[in-house]
């Protein structure tokens, strides 16, 4: 009789014991929510971008019929009696005047040895080098009674110093090159100068949209706009002196997408770089930003007063915009939730949904960023498991 009912009393417990472990498969796959696990991400200080530059310019109206040397660099600031030009009748005139400037800079590197001043160049072969080289242009130049004279100057100049040695505290007798390069710069060049003609800034970069591209047009701009901007090509013209930009502000409109625009925020100061030379850091600010959520685009304008060659030298331009590291816990955008206006995400709890709050610091593609908080529990942290999707969730939901 024990034995019967001992077996009848372990066959109930066997079953309960079934249909416990039913019950919990079929809680387990009736779960309603599906979840994640937040963990630390850092997102990278740069954004590439490209786009179109704007300034305030107007192009020189001069007349010139021979060969331009420009003397002062773009981005110079200028007055209207600056010299900034040279114009010679014919090319080789240009040359030969290109090289009187690199043989008197050959001069002062010179002077500077006889005065027995610290160089780089301990080897006098390397400023031969120099030397031979500058000569290169002439060499070609058969059908010209003065080519026999370069060759002969250079070989010359190359005889005196090819085998002297530069030591602490010696001197060398330059005396014989230093007449050859004197005799070599007394040549006489003829040309005309040209001058500014206006106060502001010089560039010899023009690419006739001028008197179209000014910061007015960006009071209208929009995306239509700024395709077709993008699409044009900007070469330099053609016979045109240069021109002159009338204020120091200029104006970088770029595309991004909609995720990013919210680093663009007004009046945000940034870090600017031309891929071209990320040597020269430049900064910039927000002025606008024109947003297409439904593309998932955005428009930023950006306003600078940082002048280098590269911002009155291109009309196109390709920039690297720095930010800071953002560095936070990573969820998924489809977590988000907004509950009488706080942002946040619910978490499993011990036994309820439970809703905790998130200070986001980034957006990416499909992702946020909030802020670490370890101390206050109201806050999301990378222990709590996060509800992703789920049908009526609320806070304080039971969970099955």
């Amino acid at each position: 009789m024990n034995s019967k009912a001992n077996m009848i009393i372990s066959s109930l417990l066997l079953l309960f014991f079934i249909a416990y472990i039913i019950s919990l498969a079929l809680r387990f796959y009736k779960q309603d929510y599906k979840t994640e696990l937040p963990y630390v991400f850092e997102v990278a200080n740069e954004y590439a971008t490209q786009g179109i530059i704007i300034r305030d310019e107007k192009e020189y109206v001069k007349n010139y019929n021979g060969y331009l040397s420009y003397i002062v660099d773009d981005g110079t600031k200028v007055l209207p009696t600056t010299v900034v030009a040279k114009e010679y009748s014919n090319e080789e005139y240009l040359l030969i005047d290109k090289e009187i400037d690199k043989v008197k800079e050959v001069y002062k590197e010179i002077q500077n040895l006889e005065k027995g001043e610290k160089q780089v160049i301990k080897d006098v072969s390397s400023l031969n080098q120099d030397i031979i080289e500058s000569m290169k242009p002439f060499m070609l130049l058969k059908d010209k009674n003065s080519t026999d004279d370069l060759i002969e100057i250079e070989t010359n100049m190359a005889s005196s110093i090819l085998n002297s040695k530069i030591a602490v505290g010696n001197k060398v007798d330059f005396s014989e090159v230093k007449t050859e390069l004197e005799n070599f710069t007394q040549q006489n060049i003829e040309y005309n100068t040209h001058t500014a003609d206006f106060r502001g800034i010089f560039t010899s970069y023009v690419d006739g949209y001028e008197d179209i591209l000014k910061p007015e047009i960006l009071k209208d701009i929009g995306f239509e706009k700024y395709h077709e901007l993008m699409n044009e090509e900007y070469p330099q013209k053609e016979n045109s002196f240069g021109k002159n930009i009338n204020s120091i502000n200029w104006y970088y409109v770029t595309e991004v997408p909609y995720y990013i625009s919210r680093l663009f925020m007004s009046n945000k100061k940034l870090n600017m770089t031309f891929s071209s030379d990320k040597s020269k850091v430049i900064t910039g600010k927000v002025v606008n930003t024109i947003n297409d959520a439904e593309n998932e685009k955005s428009i930023v304008i950006i306003k600078s007063n940082d002048i280098i060659p590269q911002a009155v030298g291109n009309r196109k331009a390709s920039i690297n915009i720095g930010f800071q590291d953002f560095s936070g816990i990573r969820f998924s955008d489809k977590a988000l939730r907004i509950i009488d206006g706080q942002q946040g995400v619910y978490v499993v709890g011990k036994v309820s949904v439970e809703f905790k709050k998130v200070d986001i610091i980034y957006r990416g593609p499909d992702f946020y960023l909030s802020k670490i908080n370890y101390t206050d529990n109201d806050y999301l942290n990378i222990f709590n498991e996060i509800i992703v999707k789920g049908n009526n969730m609320y806070d304080g939901k039971e969970l099955r």
